[in-house]
């Protein structure tokens, strides 16, 4: 068996254009959240250098909020101590995340759902030694699966679980959160943050219009399979993609990828391998979500309730649903 496979190359990617004056920015690479981050600020140098310290310190602190495997996290806390069925306490932060991952189980019909965490152990998909759980074991844990088993208290800020068997994971929706939230605490700076190929953006570079943004081709690293083009005017988005090709491990000649259909416990086969959803900032949470919502769901799905979205069939076809932007 191999062992589960990260696609180094981004999702998405920045499309560099020459210019005719040189274009003051300054970048960093780090190794946060599970994945590599690249931020880049234009402008004055001392100013950007010190809001790329700001925005690395702030993604070190949403890490230690959401992290699903650092057993100090809020989240690893929340879920250690929530099977007992006491009301728990969290912070506004983790408590609004989660209450936007409940809202986005309801509005995609359960096809992302953030008590997912127990189903996702058991495939290992977070570890180093992913494996095929038996059905019988699959079975076992599908009875408790299922959004509708948390509960809030919004005045006090405490989460319960209706079973001992929930563990909420927010990896589908905290990427989302942490670029726009980036973004926001820079205010009118020209930036595009970028974790892992999910990317949030705002303002444009120097001397130009417009970012391009290229979605990359899920059969080839360095292929390009369409590319968006985000205007000035409109240029404070979050685009944020999921795909089948990006984790994956494979078994007695089978590859298997790390999103989970939560109606079968298996990684969904919906025909689906690449979904981007763009959206503005504020939706940055939710685009992601739903993104991952259309690999479980589908063209259809994607048609009828995501506009502002590309999908990549696993036929090689590139489909957009129509609209620029996914409103929520």
């Amino acid at each position: 068996m191999k062992k589960l496979t990260p696609l180094l190359c981004a999702a998405l990617i920045l499309e560099i254009t020459s210019c005719s004056v040189a274009e003051p920015k300054v970048s960093r690479t780090e190794y946060v959240m599970g994945t590599i981050v690249n931020i880049t600020v234009y402008g004055d140098s001392k100013n950007s250098a010190d809001a790329l310290d700001a925005a690395f310190r702030r993604l070190y602190e949403i890490e230690k909020i959401f992290s699903y495997t650092d057993p100090e996290s809020e989240l690893s806390r929340l879920n250690a101590a929530a099977p007992s069925g006491e009301s728990v306490k969290v912070s506004d932060e983790l408590f609004s995340l989660i209450k936007e991952g409940l809202r986005c189980g309801a509005e995609t019909d359960g096809a992302f759902d953030i008590t997912l965490g127990a189903l996702i152990d058991l495939w290992g998909v977070d570890g180093d030694s992913p494996r095929v759980p038996a059905q019988e074991e699959i079975e076992a844990l599908l009875p408790y699966v299922g959004y509708e088993n948390v509960v809030l208290d919004e005045e006090n800020s405490e989460v319960a679980f209706l079973n001992g068997h929930i563990r909420i994971h927010l990896g589908g929706i905290v990427k989302g959160y942490a670029a726009e939230q980036l973004l926001l605490d820079m205010g009118g700076a020209s930036v595009i943050a970028d974790l892992g190929g999910d990317m949030a953006l705002a303002g444009t570079p120097p001397n130009k219009n417009a970012w391009r943004i290229g979605i990359a081709d899920p059969d080839d690293a360095d292929g390009i399979v369409m590319t968006l083009e985000i205007p000035r005017e409109k240029a404070r988005a979050a685009i944020m993609t999921s795909g089948t090709y990006q984790r994956f491990f494979e078994q007695d000649g089978r590859r298997y990828h790390h999103i989970l259909d939560p109606k079968t416990g298996y990684p969904a086969r919906s025909g689906i391998v690449s979904a981007t959803v763009t959206a503005p900032l504020g939706s940055g949470a939710y685009a992601d979500a739903f993104a991952t919502a259309i690999i479980v769901k589908g063209e259809e799905f994607a048609r009828e309730r995501v506009p502002g979205a590309v999908l990549i069939t696993d036929g090689g076809e590139v489909i957009p649903t129509g609209g620029y932007y996914y409103e929520d």
